[in-house]
């Protein structure tokens, strides 16, 4: 059995004033991995004419080297930017998002993919290509193997025919925005050398499709960073109505896989909201256009500075590693003759005054109640009467340099018969305690961040329960308490 660990809150900062938004990035963690699969096809070439004409016949092998050898997939793991070392925070099965879509224009003819995939070299009509063999744009970006993408991505033009309008990369339960420079998102790109324009995805349907959009956002050359991996690349395309697997079009120049980093602070998201992603756009469309229904996007984005965004894949929603690991305040509240007494370790001298913020029967909208100035104590504690709501607290710590910092939150139940989850941020693999006060019966439930059942406990009159947390994926979870007097839920971060 895994050591249970001792309970601790922990501190986010939050956004005042960003020193950087869209950061070029300065270094990527890269794995090389083995390919994870090896396929071949053998196809006709895209072109009238050389390099690869459309009487010849050629045979792709994908996941390996020249002359069968094994292949190689370049998964990225992590980057710095701007100062910070960021983490990604994958959705299930590994995958950077939930869903990703491409979305064409409606009203115009473009049905074909233009595809990357780095090479090594040729042995007369056999190509190979080091990544793995996947054929839709979609699932291509939706990895985090940057040695696949798509040759000009938005381009129109009549050779191009990609005629793809917005990208969106969706995280389907949604990203809270706790520090806005510190979260943000990865885009890669051959050789860093194009425009686009992006915006958070500020709403999605039940079918998961985008239905509102935050502030358009331009991203200019001069934020890429080329420092990854220096690959070759062959265009591969297939027309979707005629072709089943892609064919071999051209051969590009060596160049490295640039990155830059999209803080949500420069997507104009701010410390307390709600977003489900980020959708890119070419550089030629406006904020008056319909970025929704694109039924008056242009039709004839060209294939340079707006439309040619060589897109890698390796694009994900990343956090810095230092927002995983925040300073300990160790905020806790208790019942005391209807009373919640909150307490919390004193953090220094650097802190001007603590701010105590109610909110009652959500964990939202919460309220300014007092504000004590720090003080020479190791520990500082705060009596508030209490009434039959359930009532939630945290605190904002303010910095003598105006830098604002907040705690978890803590809550008062209704029902003196509360329960209390330890810890709400584990690493893999270890226990998530339930205490149940008065050994009360409950139901205790472990569900995914979409709401998804997991696992369920039922309690006759046990003061604890525990779950496993062996084989679960990063990300947000929560734990539900159902009894006879009360219900609960507890956010549980798997990191």
């Amino acid at each position: 059995m895994k050591e249970i660990i001792k309970i601790s809150i922990y501190l986010n900062i939050l956004c005042v004033g960003s020193s950087f938004c869209q950061t070029p990035v300065t270094s990527y963690t890269i794995t090389n991995n083995t390919s994870v699969s090896t396929t071949s096809n053998s196809n006709l070439g895209w072109n009238a004419s050389a390099p690869y004409d459309v009487l010849t016949t050629y045979t792709n092998f994908y996941g390996q080297a020249s002359g069968g050898g094994a292949g190689l997939e370049r998964v990225i793991t992590g980057f710095a930017a701007g100062g910070n070392t960021y983490v990604p925070v994958n959705s299930g099965g590994g995958a950077p998002f939930d869903v990703v879509w491409a979305n064409r224009h409606p009203s115009y003819g473009g049905d074909t993919l233009n595809m990357l995939y780095e090479y090594t070299t040729s042995s007369g009509n056999d190509l190979y290509h080091t990544a793995s063999y996947i054929g839709t744009l979609e699932n291509v970006i939706n990895s985090t193997v940057c040695n696949r993408g798509s040759d000009n991505l938005f381009s129109n033009s009549p050779t191009t025919r990609a005629n793809f309008e917005r990208i969106d990369l969706i995280k389907t339960g949604g990203i809270f925005c706790v520090d806005p420079t510190r979260q943000g998102f990865l885009i890669n790109e051959r050789g860093g050398n194009d425009n686009f324009k992006c915006a958070a995805i500020t709403a999605i349907n039940g079918s998961n499709i985008v239905t509102s959009l935050g502030t358009l956002t331009n991203v200019l050359s001069s934020s890429w960073g080329a420092v990854g991996p220096s690959i070759i690349t062959r265009v591969m395309s297939r027309r979707i109505s005629t072709d089943t697997y892609l064919r071999a079009k051209q051969d590009l120049t060596t160049q490295s896989v640039s990155g830059v980093f999209i803080s949500f602070s420069s997507l104009g998201i701010t410390a307390g909201t709600t977003i489900y992603g980020l959708s890119l756009f070419p550089n030629d469309v406006t904020s008056g256009m319909d970025l929704i229904g694109l039924t008056n996007v242009p039709s004839n984005t060209d294939a340079g500075a707006s439309g040619g965004l060589d897109l890698m894949a390796g694009e994900i929603y990343a956090v810095a590693a230092s927002l995983l690991s925040a300073t300990e305040l160790n905020f806790s509240a208790t019942r005391q003759n209807n009373k919640a007494v909150l307490k919390w370790n004193n953090e220094g001298t650097e802190i001007a005054s603590y701010i105590i913020e109610r909110s009652l029967n959500t964990a939202n909208n919460f309220s300014a109640i007092a504000t004590i100035s720090n003080t020479d104590n190791k520990t500082i504690e705060f009596s508030d009467p209490l009434n039959n709501l359930t009532t939630y607290y945290r605190l904002q710590l303010v910095k003598k340099d105006g830098q604002k910092m907040y705690s978890n939150t803590v809550v008062i139940k209704s029902s003196a018969n509360a329960s209390a989850v330890r810890p709400t941020m584990v690493q893999n693999g270890e226990m998530i305690v339930v205490f149940l006060n008065n050994n009360q019966p409950a139901i205790t439930s472990l569900y995914t961040s979409g709401g998804q059942l997991i696992k369920m406990r039922q309690n006759n009159g046990a003061s604890t329960c525990s779950f496993e947390t062996n084989g679960l994926k990063k990300g947000m979870y929560y734990i539900k308490v159902n009894t006879a007097s009360s219900a609960t839920v507890t956010p549980v971060l798997i990191q």
